[in-house]
């Protein structure tokens, strides 16, 4: 039985918070309290909903080794490169603050990019075309917030100093 199905929900990228909170509840009181919370927790959060989905649909094997198009890897070395380099002995703020600028940006377009598919999802409605766009913008995404995630590790270490 998939989450949506235990949700008794459609199949679907965006999903109504307050729909999916007043089923919980009206489960944990029928069935035991919490049974139900990794399902709430992963339909909640939309990167989670798009990874469940893709895997349901079997476009997201596990340990797939998913290959970026070479534009797209190209810029993420890019940035890579920028960061690496802004690793000097006193991290210069404003270019982390750029970097990170950059870096949200490329996410924000990629969304958009996908954005129609994802708000109009539903079962059974979007091609596997649609599908694979959307997981490479899941890919992307991943990516992307890794260099998000060494940004904010590198302002910390340089908060410490």
């Amino acid at each position: 039985m998939s989450y949506f199905d235990l949700f008794g929900i459609p199949s679907q990228f965006k999903i109504e918070p307050n729909l999916l909170k007043k089923r919980l509840q009206e489960l944990n009181k029928e069935y035991q309290p919490d049974f139900y919370r990794d399902a709430y927790e992963t339909l909640q959060n939309e990167d989670a909903t798009i990874e469940y989905i893709l895997s349901q649909k079997g476009l997201l094997p596990a340990g797939e080794k998913y290959l970026l198009d070479a534009a797209f890897l190209t810029k993420l070395l890019d940035l890579d490169e920028t960061l690496w380099a802004l690793l000097g002995a006193e991290p210069d703020a404003e270019k982390l603050t750029a970097l990170e600028n950059e870096t949200r940006e490329i996410i924000k377009n990629s969304r958009h990019d996908v954005e129609i598919i994802l708000d109009s999802d539903q079962e059974g409605i979007s091609s596997e075309k649609e599908l694979l766009q959307v997981k490479d913008y899941y890919y992307r995404k991943k990516y992307l917030e890794r260099i998000l995630d060494k940004i904010a590790a590198l302002r910390n270490i340089a908060a410490r100093r």
